[in-house]
């Protein structure tokens, strides 16, 4: 409990307890902080182990799609795409810009793997959707915007 000014001293815990933190990590021992999460109730434990795993994410997935989240990869893939568009809009005397340019060296990788940029999987989008080059499309924000959709259910292939 926050001290507050209406309060003394003595009427908050973090102020009568001589060892708060022991005593509270004794206390979370013993009570716990949050409701405790068990399986749901409708669960068939006579099928194999790893099918009520399957159940309860198709669950998860729907709650989350009734709750409006989006998936995390959804998340990532769209600041991928946005660092993009902010890139291509930089100056060509940016440091950032010049950075992100830079292509691995071929001798650092092993036999038979390419080496990945970090614009890898936008320059394979915009060859798969017939675009010209990525930092020229990427100017045009609302024509880039327009794009996204797409280029997750790429990235999800």
């Amino acid at each position: 409990m926050p001290f507050l000014p209406t309060q003394s001293a003595a009427e908050t815990d973090q102020y009568n307890n001589p060892e708060p933190r022991r005593c509270r990590k004794k206390e979370r021992g013993k009570k716990p902080c949050r409701s405790s999460v068990t399986s749901p109730s409708d669960t068939d434990w006579s099928l194999e182990w790893r099918e009520p795993f399957h159940h309860w994410n198709d669950r998860a997935r729907t709650f989350a799609q009734t709750a409006g989240l989006k998936p995390w990869s959804y998340c990532v893939c769209r600041q991928h795409w946005k660092l993009a568009s902010h890139i291509a809009n930089l100056p060509e005397h940016r440091w950032v810009r010049r950075i992100l340019a830079w292509n691995p060296s071929v001798r650092y990788r092993s036999l038979g793997r390419r080496p990945h940029t970090w614009d890898y999987q936008i320059q394979a989008f915009c060859r798969y959707k017939g675009l010209g080059p990525w930092l020229e499309e990427a100017k045009c924000h609302h024509h880039w915007t327009a794009h996204f959709e797409d280029f997750y259910a790429f990235c999800q292939m």
